[in-house]
């Protein structure tokens, strides 16, 4: 097992070293799409709050994405195209790493073929283009790779950790992407089968699921 998180480790990072190179000549690719966004980022630095580059307010999309660009973009001192940038490439590594961590689990007892499907994942030219550009599918992906994780660690060991974490997704889902909702429901169907002969944790998780995903992005 640890042969392959170090495995997994240089895959992520020799991911991230590709994207890199990839994109050094002429950067991440900007669509119509990552304009709304950097525009967005770019006000809030300025502190104009949630308006985009045509002046009117972030209502088609939801803030989170926008948000991380322009906390980036504060805290290293780069421009919020450049934050964004360096930001799909993290992910991209952060992605194939926690796409390994599903495969070990789903082929505990077969490791050759969580080596062959990981490797699979590191070869895909799909996933180099998604990361290669500014947009919030990248970041969107890991929330739902990471929330995947946590439902596995609720139902097999029960820990509270794993529901804390299942909270944290459902929070920031819909504020990634308003789809992102799905993750929620899908937290609070995995609440009811799971904890469908304990009435009093059923209803306590599904309600703390339900309410904290719903709140933020509501207000």
């Amino acid at each position: 097992k640890n042969r392959f998180w170090i495995f997994l480790a240089v895959l992520s990072v020799l991911a991230m070293i590709l994207a890199g190179i990839a994109t050094s000549k002429y950067g991440a690719g900007v669509s119509s799409d990552a304009t709304k966004y950097l525009s967005v980022a770019q006000n809030l630095l300025d502190g104009n709050g949630l308006y985009d580059h045509k002046g009117g307010p972030l209502l088609s999309w939801p803030p989170l994405y926008s948000m991380i660009l322009a906390g980036i973009s504060l805290l290293a001192g780069l421009d919020v195209f450049v934050a964004g940038w360096y930001f799909n490439i993290l992910v991209l590594g952060l992605n194939i790493f926690l796409s390994g961590v599903i495969l070990q689990r789903v082929f505990r007892d077969r490791p050759l073929y969580a080596y062959l499907a990981s490797l699979f994942v590191f070869f895909s030219s799909s996933s180099l283009r998604l990361h290669a550009n500014i947009s919030s599918d990248p970041f969107y992906l890991t929330l739902t790779l990471g929330f995947l994780v946590a439902v596995h660690g609720y139902i097999t060991k029960r820990s509270y950790w794993a529901f804390a974490w299942m909270v944290l997704f459902g929070v920031l889902g819909p504020l990634q992407r308003y789809v992102g909702l799905a993750i929620a429901v899908t937290a609070e169907v995995v609440i009811l089968i799971e904890n469908r002969r304990s009435i009093r944790r059923l209803l306590g998780h599904g309600a703390i699921v339900g309410l904290a995903s719903i709140l933020p992005i509501a207000w």
